[in-house]
């Protein structure tokens, strides 16, 4: 994935602020998780559960300082 289509992805444009990726994310990431759609068919579960990943990866390329699954700041423990 590159960064035009992370934007694309997460539904902005430009230069967005962190603050803006993050919002978007949660937006999107509300729209797209899985377990908000416990009745659907197994084959778009599959679906919804792809989106929300690349929702995911979409955050983390876009704002690299965030990401690490919330374990970056174990780093300065070390």
């Amino acid at each position: 994935m590159n960064r035009d289509e992370a934007l694309a992805l997460l539904e902005l444009t430009g230069t967005p602020t962190e603050d803006e990726v993050q919002n978007a994310y949660r937006v999107q990431a509300k729209r797209y998780h899985p377990d908000c759609h416990g009745d659907v068919a197994e084959h778009f579960k599959k679906v919804l559960t792809d989106r929300f990943i690349a929702l995911g990866e979409a955050r983390d390329l876009l704002c690299p300082e965030r990401s690490g699954g919330g374990w970056a700041w174990f780093d300065l423990l070390i």
